[in-house]
C-alpha cells in the first residue's frame, strides 16, 4: 500500500506542477482526477496511520496492564509470604509457651507428689512410734 500511496503521489506531483497550463489550455478534468487521487491516497495513508496508532496504544495499554498485574501478584506473593512467615512465628511461640506451660504444671506436680510422699512418711513413722 505504501509503494502505491508514493507512486501516486508522485504522479500526482508530477501532474500538479503543471497544473497551471492544464487549466489554461482547457483540459483541467486531469489535474481534478490526479488532485482527487492524491487526495484519496492521503486519505488512506492518514486512516492507515491512525489504525497502527490505534493498535500501538492498544499494544502499550495492554503492556502496562500485564506489567500491573504482574507487579500486584508479586506484592500479594509477598504479602502472603510474609504473613505466612508471621503466621509461622507466631504459632511457633504458641508451641514453645504451651510446652513452657506442660513443663511447669509437670514439675508442679512433682513437687506435690513429693511433698506428699513426705507426709505420708513423716506419717507412716509417728504411728509406728509411740
Amino acid at each position: 500500500s505504501s509503494s502505491t500511496t508514493a507512486a501516486t503521489s508522485a504522479t500526482a506531483g508530477a501532474s500538479g506542477s503543471g497544473s497551471g497550463s492544464a487549466s489554461a489550455s482547457g483540459s483541467g478534468t486531469n489535474t481534478f482526477d490526479a488532485a482527487e487521487a492524491e487526495e484519496a491516497a492521503q486519505r488512506r495513508e492518514d486512516a492507515r496511520k491512525r489504525r497502527e496508532d490505534r493498535e500501538a496504544q492498544r499494544k502499550q495499554a495492554a503492556q502496562q496492564e500485564m506489567l500491573q498485574r504482574k507487579r500486584a501478584k508479586a506484592e500479594a506473593d509477598a504479602k502472603s509470604e510474609k504473613e505466612a512467615k508471621v503466621a509461622d512465628a507466631a504459632k511457633a511461640q504458641e508451641m514453645r509457651e504451651a510446652q513452657e506451660r506442660r513443663e511447669t504444671r509437670e514439675a508442679q506436680r512433682r513437687a506435690a507428689a513429693a511433698d506428699e510422699a513426705k507426709k505420708r512418711a513423716e506419717a507412716a513413722r509417728k504411728n509406728r512410734s509411740p
